[in-house]
């Protein structure tokens, strides 16, 4: 009995169960498969964003060291327009000098142009300064107390003083280097 339910026949249980056994072996494998094809695509799918955030990282660097180089042109491109500015300007102002240097022709005129500069220094520095300086020092003794000479020179001559009259020799040392240079 037992052989005719496992089947010596041709339709029996035997053949139904391999069948099951084969069907269920098939759809294991095809699992196993599928993970493993999941696996592979879930791995592949890391190294491609792995990838990808290396590749932005090179371009996030190659686009900060694009930016540092046309910052530095840029700084070279504007050092170089504020020095040829100011090549510019020196030669536009020795130029102008030497227009205003040149005589007229007309004597009067020429004289009066050659006036001009001393008697303007004359009375704003010689006379002017003086009795500015003269005023300031009867001010410092006004109140019958004599400041020490380190504050009655600090008072007396300061930044803007030496300024002036570095000025002042500069334009007169300059101004004859000019008129020597024609």
């Amino acid at each position: 009995m037992f052989e005719t339910i496992l089947g010596a026949a041709s339709g029996g249980l035997l053949p139904a169960l391999g069948a099951l056994g084969g069907a269920v072996m098939r759809w294991v494998a095809a699992r196993q498969q599928q993970a493993a094809e999941r696996d592979k695509m879930a791995h592949e799918l890391a190294m491609l964003e792995a990838t990808a955030k290396i590749e932005d990282r090179r371009a996030e660097q190659r686009l900060a060291e694009m930016s540092r180089a046309s910052e530095i042109q840029l700084a070279a491109i504007r050092a170089k327009g504020e020095a040829d500015t100011q090549v510019e300007e020196q030669r536009a102002l020795g130029l102008a000098l030497q227009a205003q240097l040149a005589p007229s022709g007309n004597p009067r005129i020429d004289a009066l142009n050659a006036s001009v500069r001393p008697i303007l220094t004359y009375w704003w520095c010689m006379v002017l300064y003086t009795v500015g300086k003269g005023l300031l020092v009867i001010a410092l003794f006004a109140d019958g107390r004599a400041p020490d000479a380190k504050t009655a020179a600090s008072i007396l001559m300061t930044d803007f003083d030496q300024a002036i009259v570095g000025s002042m020799l500069g334009f007169w040392f300059v101004d004859r280097a000019l008129r020597k240079g024609r």
